[in-house]
């Protein structure tokens, strides 16, 4: 389950919303906050999808403060499986964040506007969007979560032709695999598409890049500010993929970075780049140690969120 916490203005007492996401089904679960510490967020995993959907053996998050210490109370004591996403990469948890835009856009219009009173329509708008088909899917998440058509007003305002009972059993692993085969298309498409601008570029020992600044794309003044860093010299590549970097005057990075943050630096006038082992500011053990690491080069922890507690206050 793919989870995450939207910021909203104050209504009601309420300033959070948090929002789970099933990775088939889409089907999410919600709870308005007061707060985002540890213990809220615990409290709504037990309540709301542990005791109601049974374990789960994977929670998908960003790296919160409030979210990490309640994973590993919730990793002790259940034995579910955290993955965090690196600050970087924000694309990982895009199941749970992607859908925020949809849960604003129909929380403001059915308050008609007023930013004061979207906590009461919030089981609306997130009822809507679990008996909402998906094109993908050929149903809603209602449907794949549980099995049946969901029973809408409507249906008990008005009295509609009723389909006869069905001959057989619907098989919901036979829908899981239509999800799965729709993802592995749309994998294909994707990189089909883009052809021209996914390259796999192998940088080799002593050669220079730029590493792409990801730290300021989502600041206000990120235009103010350079989008790459550089020229920096490739040390090699690591088990896990990313590649070790040092800068011109020797300075070596203390992390890999992940390949996707890099480009290739092109010079306007050839650079003698001396050997990389005689410049180099660091032990020889200690980049024995980085080669042979599986950093990936993707973990970055984020600041601290407003409010987050620590593990304790769950004891």
């Amino acid at each position: 389950m793919y989870m995450d916490t939207m910021i909203m203005p104050v209504s009601g007492q309420y300033h959070y919303i948090v929002q789970g996401r099933c990775s088939l089904s889409h089907y999410p679960e919600f709870r308005c906050l007061h707060k985002e510490t540890a213990r809220t967020l615990g409290e709504w995993i037990f309540e709301d999808i542990l005791c109601r959907w049974g374990s789960l053996v994977e929670i998908v998050t960003d790296n919160g403060s409030a979210f990490v210490a309640m994973i590993n109370y919730l990793s002790k004591k259940y034995h579910i499986n955290h993955i965090r996403i690196s600050s970087y990469n924000s694309r990982a948890n895009g199941i749970a964040e992607r859908p925020h835009f949809d849960v604003r856009q129909g929380l403001f219009k059915a308050s008609d506007g007023d930013q004061k009173k979207w906590s009461q329509n919030t089981y609306s708008v997130f009822w809507v969007d679990r008996v909402t088909i998906r094109k993908r899917m050929g149903c809603s998440p209602y449907f794949a979560a549980t099995g049946m058509e969901p029973l809408l007003p409507m249906d008990i305002v008005e009295s509609t032709w009723l389909m006869p009972l069905p001959d057989n059993i619907i098989n919901l692993e036979r829908l899981k695999s239509k999800v799965y085969e729709a993802r592995r298309n749309a994998t294909v498409k994707f990189k089909k598409d883009h052809t021209y601008s996914i390259r796999d570029f192998n940088f080799q020992k002593g050669d220079l890049v730029l590493m792409r600044n990801m730290q300021i794309e989502k600041a206000l003044n990120r235009k103010m500010h350079a989008r790459y860093l550089g020229p920096l010299v490739i040390l090699g590549r690591n088990k896990g993929g990313a590649y070790l970097l040092c800068e011109l005057d020797s300075s070596t990075l203390a992390r890999p970075v992940a390949t996707f943050r890099l480009v290739p630096y092109f010079a306007r006038k050839k650079i003698d780049v001396p050997d990389i082992n005689a410049i180099i500011d660091i032990p020889p053990e200690w980049i024995n140690d980085l080669f042979v690491s599986t950093d990936d080069g993707m973990l970055d922890e984020l600041p601290d969120q407003e409010g987050a507690h620590n593990e304790a206050e769950l004891a």
